[in-house]
């Protein structure tokens, strides 16, 4: 009986050691394409290309219409950056906002 129960720990054992340790596997946040937000009817009053990393489009787009498309340096908890465009183009400012993880960006005309 002695036998059968170290011999039983001995093969737990070496099967535990055989087995890989389970990996906590994190996914990638996925980055939405969201649109546009027109903040004047019929002009080019709007915020373009909206993107949101790590949350819904909705939340996204709301964020952008309540910032009226021009955040300052932090909004809603969220720090936000702004790059002038390119000086050949319509002109246009980058914006890009980071909080907790998330991130939104869109194209303010």
């Amino acid at each position: 009986m002695r036998r059968a129960v170290a011999f039983a720990a001995v093969l737990v054992a070496a099967l535990a050691a055989a087995t890989p340790p389970a990996v906590a596997h994190t996914p990638k946040p996925v980055t939405r394409s969201c649109g546009q937000v027109n903040f004047t009817p019929n002009s080019d009053d709007l915020a373009a290309n909206v993107q949101a990393t790590g949350l819904t489009c909705g939340l996204a787009r709301d964020f952008v219409r309540d910032s009226r498309g021009r955040p300052g340096a932090s909004f809603r908890g969220f720090r936000c950056t702004r790059t002038p465009g390119p000086p050949d183009s319509l002109p246009y400012t980058r914006f890009r906002c980071t909080g907790a993880g998330d991130v939104i960006r869109w194209r303010r005309f």
